[in-house]
């Protein structure tokens, strides 16, 4: 697994906790370029208006400035790894506007992360 080890740097992550948490401060920083290194060409996410979005759509809501985030906290309930596919399921909570409107609150969520490559 790879993901941003600061602004458009990638690093090798060997953990899934890792992986996570560096998602998490890329996701809180809005770090598109970050965001960019960490997420797969066949992510998807759901979006705050209930539409999966792809990779380029995802980070685009950092980029463009439509997603701003004060806070992110992601708490996970449970945490499983099986070969090269890990599955985390938890809460995430924001303090977070977009498009002008409050968007906070605590929403459960399931976050799937896939080990690529060599190692």
């Amino acid at each position: 697994m790879s993901c941003g080890a600061g602004p458009g740097r990638v690093a090798v992550v060997p953990t899934f906790a890792e992986v996570l948490t560096q998602w998490g401060v890329a996701e809180a920083a809005g770090d598109a370029a970050a965001l960019g290194a960490l997420l797969g060409a066949e992510f998807r996410g759901d979006g705050i208006d209930g539409r999966v979005l792809g990779k380029a759509q995802w980070i685009a809501r950092h980029r463009d400035g439509e997603l701003r985030l004060a806070a992110l906290r992601r708490r996970a309930t449970e945490l499983r790894e099986t070969g090269r596919t890990a599955v985390a399921v938890g809460v995430l909570t924001q303090l977070a506007g977009y498009r002008g409107r409050d968007v906070s609150g605590a929403f459960v969520c399931t976050l799937v992360a896939v080990r690529r490559g060599a190692g």
